[in-house]
C-alpha cells in the first residue's frame, strides 16, 4: 500500500516538474517579442528639426529607402519658340474697289504691255487688255464708260452757261438803251433777273457735277466746250462729240488686280466693282493659339510683338518678318484656340493669299525666375511646394511654398524666385530660390506626407499637454 502510494506521489512530482519546465520554456518566448518591437521602434526615422516646422531631417538610410534624388536649381533660360498654325489673307484696308462714277456702257478696257492672250501662237510681247494678276500704277486708265447720264448733266451746264451768256449780253444792251432813254427801266430790271436766274442754274449744275467728284479741271473743260459751241454758232464739233459722255475709270492706288468683273459692251452701274486692286506688299496673318498659351503673349508689350512667318509648303524657305497686334476675344469651343491676328512683310512678293503658314514667336524667360524639374513640384490642392537641401553636407530638407510661372522645355517648370504673398524671405542673401541650390526630384511627395504627419502629431501633443 505504501509502495503504491509512494509511486503515485512520485508520478505527481514528475508531472509537476514537467509542467514547471513547460512554463519555464514558454516565458522566454513571450518576452522576446517586446524586445524585437522596441528595437524596430528605435530605428532611424524622419523628424522635424527642433524649432523649425518647415525643415525635415531625413537620415541616410531613410533617404535610400525612399530613393531620394536631387538636382540643381538652374537659372531661367528662354523657352522653345511658340509655333502657331495659320494662313494668309488679304488686308482689307489695302484693297481698292474700282467703280465708275456714272452708269453706262463699257466701251474700252485699259491696256498694258504683256504676253499675248492668243494661245494659238507662241507667247510674244504685245499691248493687251488688263487682266487678273496685272500690276497697275496709281492713276492708270483701267476702263472707259460711255454714260448718257454724264452727257445729260454736262449738257445742262452747257445750256445754263449759254443762257447766262445770252442774257448777260441782252442785259448789257438794254442797259445801254435805257441810258439813252429808248426803253423803260422795267425792261432792264427784268433782264437782270434773267441773268440772276441763269447764274443760279450754272451754280446748281456745277455743284451737281462736283458732287459726282468731277474736278475743277473737268468743269473748266466743260466751260471751254460750251464756249466752242457758242463760237461755232450751234454747229457740231466732232472732237467735242467724241468725248462728251466719256467717263474714264482710273486706278486709285498702286497694286495688283485681284478681280476683274467687266468686259467691253457690258452695261454697268455705280455699285459694281469693275476691278479690285490690292496692295500685296503686306499681307494679313491669321493664326490659332491654344488657350493655355494665351498668357505667353498677352502680357507682352506692343513694341515686343514680333513674329516670323514660314510657308508650310516650303519649310526650307527663308522666314519673313512681321508683327501681331490683335488677339481675338472668342475661344473656339471645339479646338479651344483663339485667333491671333497680325501682318507679314511681302515686299518681295514671295507669299500668296490663302497659303498655310507657321508663325514663330520667340519667347523670353519669365523675369525673376528659376528652372526646376517638373518632378520636384508637389501639388497639394493647388498649392505648390518644393524641398530644398540648403547644405549638401546635412540631411536636412526645407519645404518652400512656390509660385509656378509655366512650363519650359525638357519637362521642367519655371518658378518665381520671390516667395508667394505672405511668405517671409529666408535668411542669407534674401533670395527665396537661387540657381545652384539643391532641390529634391524623387521622394518629395513622401517627404511632404511625412512632414504633414509630424506637424499634426506635434500639434496634437501640444494641445493634450495644455
Amino acid at each position: 500500500m505504501y509502495r503504491s502510494l509512494g509511486l503515485r506521489i512520485g508520478l505527481l512530482v514528475v508531472v509537476i516538474a514537467i509542467c514547471a519546465a513547460g512554463v519555464v520554456v514558454a516565458v522566454p518566448r513571450l518576452m522576446k517579442a517586446p524586445e524585437t518591437t522596441a528595437k524596430a521602434a528605435t530605428g532611424p526615422t524622419t523628424q522635424l528639426v527642433a524649432g523649425k516646422s518647415n525643415v525635415l531631417l531625413v537620415p541616410e538610410s531613410v533617404s535610400q529607402a525612399l530613393q531620394v534624388k536631387t538636382a540643381a536649381i538652374e537659372a531661367a533660360t528662354a523657352p522653345s519658340p511658340l509655333q502657331l498654325d495659320g494662313w494668309l489673307i488679304l488686308d482689307p484696308s489695302r484693297l481698292v474697289h474700282v467703280r465708275t462714277r456714272f452708269g453706262g456702257e463699257v466701251v474700252e478696257i485699259g491696256t498694258i504691255e504683256g504676253v499675248s492672250d492668243d494661245q494659238s501662237t507662241s507667247p510674244r510681247r504685245c499691248i493687251r487688255e488688263l487682266r487678273f494678276g496685272d500690276e497697275v500704277e496709281k492713276g492708270q486708265l483701267m476702263a472707259v464708260v460711255w454714260s448718257k447720264e454724264l452727257g445729260e448733266k454736262k449738257s445742262e451746264l452747257v445750256d445754263a452757261l449759254s443762257k447766262l451768256h445770252l442774257h448777260q449780253f441782252t442785259a448789257a444792251r438794254l442797259e445801254e438803251l435805257y441810258r439813252k432813254g429808248a426803253i423803260p427801266e422795267r425792261s432792264v430790271r427784268e433782264a437782270e433777273q434773267d441773268v440772276d436766274a441763269d447764274e443760279i442754274a450754272v451754280a446748281r449744275a456745277k455743284r451737281t457735277l462736283t458732287t459726282w467728284r468731277l474736278t475743277d479741271a473737268d468743269i473748266a473743260q466743260i466751260e471751254q466746250e460750251a464756249a466752242k459751241i457758242r463760237d461755232l454758232e450751234g454747229k457740231n464739233d466732232a472732237s467735242i462729240r467724241a468725248n462728251w459722255a466719256r467717263v474714264e475709270v482710273r486706278a486709285a492706288a498702286k497694286g495688283v488686280i485681284v478681280e476683274r468683273n467687266v468686259a467691253v459692251g457690258v452695261v454697268v452701274d455705280t455699285q459694281l466693282d469693275l476691278f479690285k486692286v490690292a496692295d500685296l506688299n503686306r499681307l494679313e496673318v491669321m493664326a490659332h493659339i491654344y488657350e493655355e498659351d494665351l498668357n505667353l503673349i498677352e502680357t507682352r508689350p506692343a513694341e515686343d510683338r514680333q513674329w516670323s512667318i514660314h510657308v508650310r509648303s516650303d519649310p526650307q524657305s527663308q522666314s519673313l518678318d512681321g508683327r501681331f497686334d490683335q488677339i481675338g476675344p472668342i475661344i473656339d469651343s471645339s479646338q479651344h484656340t483663339a485667333l491671333v491676328m497680325g501682318w507679314v512683310d511681302n515686299s518681295e512678293n514671295r507669299l500668296r493669299i490663302g497659303q498655310f503658314i507657321t508663325a514663330t514667336i520667340n519667347l523670353p524667360p519669365p523675369p525673376h525666375a528659376v528652372t526646376v524639374p517638373l518632378k520636384s513640384l508637389v501639388d497639394q490642392g493647388g498649392k505648390y511646394r518644393v524641398f530644398v537641401q540648403t547644405d549638401p553636407k546635412l540631411p536636412e530638407y526645407t519645404s518652400r511654398v512656390v509660385t509656378p510661372l509655366g512650363h519650359c522645355p525638357g519637362d521642367k517648370v519655371y518658378l518665381s524666385m520671390q516667395p508667394p504673398t505672405g511668405r517671409s524671405q529666408p535668411p542669407g542673401d534674401g533670395a527665396y530660390l537661387r540657381p545652384g541650390e539643391i532641390v529634391v526630384t524623387s521622394g518629395a511627395l513622401e517627404m511632404a506626407s511625412a512632414m504633414d504627419e509630424l506637424i499634426a502629431t506635434r500639434t496634437a501633443v501640444a494641445k493634450s499637454s495644455e
